[in-house]
């Protein structure tokens, strides 16, 4: 008697553990797209951008449009990051041992062990608008409260080659991120799927 209700309070935790992840999934799904727009607005901007890096470069000066650009669409750079407030709590408290299913606990571990990983390419993006910010710095004189004076007149013109050889490989990582976002919004949705069919999870009523 004992083991049963001890059995079905684990059982209940974990039900109440998947119902937690769901709203956590649900937040991803969620916000996943925003990302990718995100990252699509700015890849269009480095679109322009590059088109103007294409062309002669007179005395050694960006124009006020490339200026303008430059530090529109690349001074920052966008990542979807996992909610992973439950997955943490399993882990922390020793209490992953409650799911049962392996192709769950199986499809759980993928999910978020993915997010993890992907943080290694996050970092690498940030590190690349460090590099540009960098040159920027190089290049551009940030106290002149004009644009047309913003500019260094004494910058080289390798570094703007530098500058857009950097921007294009920018625009490359972009494209990968949002490649990424898409498949991990698909692997989220097949794993909201699943927890709420084994654990029988039904969407909340909207509030009236």
């Amino acid at each position: 008697m004992e083991n049963k209700r001890e059995d079905y309070a684990d059982r209940h935790k974990e039900k109440e553990y998947m119902e937690s992840m769901v709203k956590d999934l649900e937040v991803d799904i969620k916000s996943i797209p925003e990302s990718i727009e995100q990252n699509e607005q700015q890849m269009k901007g480095i679109d322009s951008l590059l088109a103007l890096f294409k062309d002669p470069i007179d005395d050694n000066k960006p124009s006020n449009e490339m200026v303008v650009l430059i530090t529109e669409y690349l001074n920052e750079g966008s990542s979807f990051s996992d909610r992973n407030t439950t997955i943490s709590q399993l882990k922390s408290s020793g209490n992953f041992r409650f799911i049962q299913n392996k192709i769950v606990a199986d499809s759980i571990i993928s999910y978020y062990e993915e997010n993890e990983g992907h943080k290694v390419q996050a970092d690498i993006n940030m590190q690349n608008v460090q590099g540009i910010l960098n040159l920027e710095v190089e290049i551009f004189n940030f106290n002149a409260t004009k644009l047309s004076s913003l500019y260094d007149v004494s910058a080289k013109k390798d570094k703007l080659i530098e500058l857009g050889n950097r921007t294009l490989f920018y625009k490359a990582l972009l494209r990968a991120e949002v490649e990424w976002m898409e498949e991990i919004k698909k692997q989220a949705e097949n794993l909201l799927i699943l927890l709420k069919k084994e654990y029988n999870i039904s969407d909340e009523e909207p509030k009236k």
